[in-house]
């Protein structure tokens, strides 16, 4: 991907999805809007530059992006993580929304077992199996011994660990 002026985070955050194996093809038609789509295009000229060399760049992405939030316009340094996680974020969004529509034009509601407690009865999409997971937390009192366990969904890249 070339560089359009400071763009690296874009770039580097693409890279990174292009990387998970089977990720494009799991939001490939799963009733993206505009952001997915992009990302989608921008991934299989990636895979077809082996059989024509050649520059390309990700303007659709930065495009759709910038369409969705002012939070990187321009092209200004960024920080790539803030970007990836932003990214992940509005693909899941979209994805969400096209669910709702499609089961809506389905006019069917799905089964308890594809339910999602956090997106309102849209079943798992892919952003839930490749970025979210449940991390446990504990908080207990050493004074009084009260102990509680919560069990929070998480959508990050990257974790602090103590």
């Amino acid at each position: 991907l070339s560089n359009m002026g400071n763009t690296c985070y874009l770039n580097a955050s693409l890279q990174m999805l292009y990387t998970l194996k089977g990720f494009i093809p799991a939001i490939d038609g799963k009733g993206g809007g505009e952001l997915v789509k992009s990302v989608v295009s921008t991934a299989q000229r990636v895979l077809d530059i082996s059989k024509k060399p050649g520059l390309l760049n990700a303007r659709p992405v930065k495009l759709a992006m910038d369409k969705i939030s002012d939070k990187f316009r321009g092209f200004q340094q960024r920080d790539a993580h803030e970007f990836r996680g932003d990214l992940i974020d509005n693909i899941h969004e979209e994805l969400v929304e096209g669910q709702k529509k499609l089961n809506a034009d389905d006019m069917k509601s799905p089964t308890e077992n594809e339910r999602d407690e956090t997106d309102q009865g849209v079943p798992e999409l892919p952003i839930d199996e490749y970025f979210r997971c449940d991390i446990e937390v504990c908080l207990k009192c050493n004074t009084c011994g009260y102990t509680r366990y919560d069990i929070k969904k998480e959508c990050e890249t990257s974790l602090l660990i103590p």
